[in-house]
């Protein structure tokens, strides 16, 4: 179903943004869980688009925070602005507090939980973003972990948060 993943070589390189406070710039490979989980979604739907060709239509209309408002703090330049996304793919895409599923053939979910993952060359806690495949029957989560292609059965008391694509 899906088969992006963050660190692919074709576009694990490719700069979302490069805030000015920062030495290096973000890179896919390591925040761009995000930008990858909506094209995996966005492919799955018939749209012919990697991560690399999302990213560069974000980036050509301000799409991330940082380049749509220069004043936004360092640790929020590469967050993705989700509008841009629901303008051009015509989709809706809200975050849910509910965290039990609904099978809909147009509804996809994205997760957002706290991951171990090498990011600028050490291993650190952040939030990361997973597509969401299935609900089994006791309510776990089965996830494609769009960092490196592993599927995982997270439950819902690990989920920070749940983003819902409709179409």
């Amino acid at each position: 179903m899906f088969s992006f993943t963050q660190i692919d070589p074709q576009w694990n390189k490719e700069i979302l943004t490069h805030h000015s406070d920062q030495k290096e710039p973000d890179y896919i490979e390591d925040w761009g869980c995000l930008l990858v989980s909506y094209a995996n979604i966005l492919n799955h739907r018939g749209y012919n688009i990697t991560p690399k060709n999302l990213n560069d239509k974000l980036k050509a209309n301000l799409g991330y925070l940082y380049l749509y408002d220069k004043s936004v703090d360092a640790g929020v330049a590469s967050f993705l602005r989700s509008e841009i996304i629901e303008k051009y793919y015509n989709c809706s895409i809200i975050n849910i507090e509910n965290k039990s599923l609904k099978y809909n053939i147009n509804i996809y979910y994205i997760a957002m939980i706290k991951s171990k993952l090498p990011i600028m060359g050490k291993v650190i806690t952040v939030n990361h973003f997973i597509n969401v495949i299935e609900e089994d029957d006791k309510n776990n989560k089965i996830c494609f972990d769009v960092y490196n292609g592993e599927i995982k059965k997270i439950s819902n008391n690990k989920i920070l948060k749940l983003k819902r694509m409709v179409f």
